[in-house]
């Protein structure tokens, strides 16, 4: 199975992440249009992750099809960066695609020379991005009628040694 990340610019069209977060948020969790679409939007990097549909290569094995799973997007406010509007499509998840988008927009900012990054988890993904690095910071908040904690994640915690021998 082959997967593939996107980085989409600020002028790109967003209608494949607006449509996975359509139906996880507004669809599953009951959000509404309105608190999750939003002007960050327009401003923030998103990125989409694809994945072959492996019938389709036996078909025609020069033209592979995907499909859009996963999505989130990242902005930067001047001094520190936010991840947020993290969305796998349900029959998608425990597929590692989560983990691969977060992943994605932490290298941007980390390569960006970004120190921290931080997001806001809903208690339910909590032990997901503890999987990444990321760690609870203060009390439990409400946003769109659900329960968050922030989270946070450094550069320097994500250094890893490689010994060669």
């Amino acid at each position: 199975m082959l997967i593939r990340g996107k980085i989409l610019s600020f002028e790109s069209d967003l209608t494949e992440a607006f449509k996975i977060r359509k139906e996880v948020f507004v669809k599953e969790q009951g959000i509404s249009e309105e608190e999750e679409f939003d002007l960050i939007d327009k401003e923030a990097m998103h990125v989409i992750v694809y994945e072959e549909d492996p019938n389709w290569r036996e078909i025609n094995a020069t033209d592979i099809r995907e499909k859009a799973v996963a999505t989130g997007r990242i902005t930067f406010n001047g001094t520190v960066c936010q991840i947020g509007r993290v969305a796998v499509l349900k029959e998608y998840r425990r597929k590692k695609y989560g983990d691969f988008l977060v992943k994605m927009l932490l290298n941007k900012a980390f390569t960006a020379g970004i120190d921290e990054v931080f997001l806001n988890s809903q208690r339910s993904a909590i032990k997901f991005y503890e999987s990444i690095g990321f760690k609870v910071e203060g009390d439990v908040f409400i946003e769109a009628g659900i329960e968050h904690y922030k989270m946070t994640i450094k550069a320097k915690d994500l250094i890893k040694t490689c010994n060669i021998h």
